[in-house]
């Protein structure tokens, strides 16, 4: 993520799409495990916030 000023702000942006995505993928392997689950809600909504911001 360093390394978002070598890329465009859309790579930028495509990598925290996926790393939303593994995060909420392992939140849905961990059902107990409510930190997960809070750490994928923030990734999502971060990766949401820079896709409206494009």
């Amino acid at each position: 993520m360093a390394d978002r000023r070598k890329y465009g702000v859309g790579d930028y942006i495509e990598l925290m799409s996926r790393k939303a995505d593994l995060l909420e993928r392992i939140a849905a392997a961990r059902p107990g495990d409510t930190e997960s689950a809070e750490v994928a809600a923030a990734a999502r909504a971060r990766a949401d916030e820079l896709k409206s911001t494009d």
